[in-house]
């Protein structure tokens, strides 16, 4: 069947390897490599060029792959229309992440869901916020958490609000209050994040007419943990990821009070699954429970 051959094709393209195509649809190479060769002697060209160093598609496969990731894309809805008629819940749902929600949020969240739909398989991808939307994009995942802040115009869900927080050294516990003022980040030495959560940091500054005085520039949240601990600076950090770091740092809500908006964003160029629409109903519901 073609649509067999499209998605050998397609993981294929997105991995650059037949093995590793072939382990993640349970085929032999073998199988993956002959089905691709038969897609390539029917239409009479070449999709693929293949080396020592794996695969990489040629023009003509670069201008059919978003065409055939559609094809899969219907057919996996007209799969779960046909289940959800028949009152069954079947089905693979792929959801993009960045790594707090990943660790804080769902691993509870894809228990209680599983709970009911234990037939549904979850496949999740962890990334920064560019890199979930450009997965939405190219149909590697059906939504994805993001922020508000980092959203596209178009289908983005809020969930929840998530404090943002001033992270301070415990040395300084003398001298702080019960909150952050946020004029201090244009005296105190600022620890600006590079990606992670960067546009949010970005937008709550645009939002307050705030210009920090950066002094250092880091990638990763442990690193802003890590510096503001030593007392080199302040940072910047949403209260979900200080929920994992521990007691490094006093983590000190902002005066006034600032806050980023998690959600999901859905895809704008393909029509929702329907597991997609079930599985936000299911995640509502423990999220009211996690923030009554």
């Amino acid at each position: 069947m073609s649509i067999s051959r499209y998605r050998a094709f397609v993981r294929t393209a997105e991995l650059h390897s037949l093995t590793r195509a072939a382990e993640d649809l349970n085929y032999t190479q073998s199988n993956i490599s002959h089905m691709i060769q038969a897609l390539e002697k029917e239409y009479g060209f070449q999709l693929l060029e293949r080396s020592k160093s794996g695969v990489s598609l040629t023009e003509n496969g670069s201008r059919l792959l978003d065409t055939m990731r559609g094809i899969i894309h219907l057919e996996n809805k007209l799969s779960q229309l046909v289940d959800d008629i028949r009152g069954l819940h079947t089905g693979t749902l792929r959801i993009g992440s960045f790594s707090s929600v990943s660790t804080q949020w769902l691993p509870d969240a894809i228990l209680y869901f599983q709970d009911h739909y234990p037939e549904v398989e979850i496949r999740l991808l962890n990334g920064e916020y560019q890199e979930i939307l450009d997965w939405l994009d190219q149909g590697k995942i059906d939504c994805g958490f993001i922020t508000e802040a980092a959203a596209r115009k178009g289908s983005f869900f809020p969930l929840v609000r998530d404090e943002m927080m001033a992270v301070v050294s415990p040395l300084r516990h003398e001298e702080t209050g019960d909150c952050y003022p946020v004029r201090r980040f244009l005296q105190e030495p600022f620890i600006q994040p590079y990606k992670s959560h960067a546009d949010d940091v970005n937008h709550l500054f645009e939002q307050l007419n705030i210009r920090p005085q950066v002094r250092f520039r880091v990638k990763g949240d442990e690193a802003i943990v890590a510096l503001a601990a030593k007392n080199l600076g302040v940072g910047l950090l949403p209260k979900l990821y200080l929920e994992s770091a521990g007691s490094q740092v006093l983590a000190l809500p902002l005066c006034p009070r600032q806050y980023r908006t998690i959600g999901l964003a859905l895809p704008d160029r393909y029509e929702h699954l329907p597991l997609t629409h079930i599985f936000i109903r299911w995640l509502r519901e423990w999220l009211e429970k996690r923030y009554p």
